[in-house]
């Protein structure tokens, strides 16, 4: 057993390094999502509005990288001062320093367990709806101050001349200027926000509208029929009232309870496409495909980020008596590298496959997370 000294400078150097790495980080989120939207013209108190959603959506993952950042350093502390070889020669193992911290972990499982199932896809969803309001109210500001609404690499995209009312603008005219100088000017009377089912894009339908291409002034078309005209804005702008309704069946916006019920829904949505002999370059069944796959995935995520704070732990205690640091940039760092394979593996592994995962995601995240579970406890006991 540890000295009660020592026990007690390892709980609190723990907890405290725990704070201060959540506060930075959660600060560091903070600021990277809000600026933009400030930059983009938002009312400041609309932007420190959506301040406690960006938290309770990060905690399922800032928490326990501040947690494993502030082992790795706390155990090579103790480890570079010398404090181990004090307890060896004491008959005591190392294996005291992964017990002293067992309350902690359990204590951090709770809690993952119930901001992941329950918190964070309220979270997502209250992001998702904030954002809808903040890039409206961006884009708003942009035109009047007659700022593009876009701009990227020489690429510039204005509105100017028009009245909004409700979701609906009127009298707008559009002047998107290309690096190569040439242009296209969009004339409507009359066009409205509308989300693209298809596309999954956000979009300015025009109706009765008129397009001029510069400088072929020869190429002016009547617009007989809405055409959307797509803005490559670096964050989707949705539409509030169609956002809340399309966010909600977003799968990470599901709390746990419902996911296996929306991945059973989802089985005969894709029976019918192979029944109906779909080309699986469909964009439908890839759609629901992914979804399919995104569910099973997130199901099984959510558990790992249950219990992952105890494998956490061992990793962190073994990395620190191999490699002791005490540096706190250094030790985010590596917690960061420890983070990608047990909580990210599963999402990186869909997101980069999307409907071609032919298998269900758990054959990946349960045999990672268990090699390194045992692959930890193994160098651990090895360097007890």
């Amino acid at each position: 057993m540890l000295t009660g000294t020592l026990r007690s400078y390892c709980l609190t150097e723990v907890v405290r390094l725990t704070a201060l790495y959540l506060s930075g980080l959660l600060a560091f989120i903070v600021v990277s999502f809000s600026a933009p939207f400030l930059q983009g013209g938002a009312p400041l108190d609309a932007v420190l509005g959506t301040i406690d959603s960006q938290i309770l959506f990060a905690l399922p993952y800032v928490l326990p990288l501040s947690y494993t950042a502030a082992i790795l350093c706390t155990v090579g502390r103790i480890r570079a001062e010398g404090e181990l070889i004090a307890l060896r020669s004491s008959g005591i193992s190392a294996s005291s320093l992964f017990t002293a911290l067992i309350p902690l972990t359990i204590l951090l499982c709770l809690c993952s367990a119930y901001i992941s199932n329950v918190i964070q896809p309220k979270a997502m969803l209250g992001i998702r709806t904030s954002k809808a309001a903040l890039l409206q109210q961006s884009i708003a500001s942009s035109v009047a101050r007659k700022e593009p609404i876009f701009s990227n690499r020489g690429n510039d995209i204005y509105i100017v001349g028009s009245t909004a009312v409700d979701n609906h603008v009127n009298n707008v005219i559009m002047y998107d200027r290309q690096p190569n100088d040439a242009a296209t000017i969009m004339y409507t009377p009359r066009a409205q926000w509308t989300f693209s089912s298809e596309e999954e894009a956000f979009a300015l339908e025009l109706v009765d509208g008129r397009v001029l291409f510069i400088p072929n002034t020869a190429k002016a078309n009547d617009l007989d029929t809405p055409a959307a005209i797509n803005l490559p804005t670096r964050f989707r702008p949705w539409l509030p009232e169609e956002f809340n309704a399309k966010a909600k069946s977003k799968a990470d916006t599901l709390p746990t309870s419902e996911l296996a019920a929306a991945e059973q829904a989802m089985v005969p949505i894709l029976d019918g496409y192979v029944q109906a002999q779909h080309d699986h370059h469909d964009r439908g069944y890839q759609r629901a495909r992914f979804r399919y796959r995104r569910l099973q995935m997130l199901q099984h995520q959510r558990i790992i980020d249950s219990v992952s704070p105890i494998l956490y732990t061992l990793i962190a205690c073994t990395l620190a008596l191999v490699w002791p640091t005490h540096i706190h940039v250094l030790a985010i760092m590596v917690a960061f590298a420890i983070f990608i394979p047990v909580s990210l593996a599963g999402q990186i592994i869909v997101a980069s496959s999307g409907s071609r995962l032919t298998f269900h995601p758990a054959w990946i995240m349960w045999p990672l997370f268990s090699f390194l579970t045992i692959a930890s406890a193994f160098l651990f006991w090895r360097k007890r």
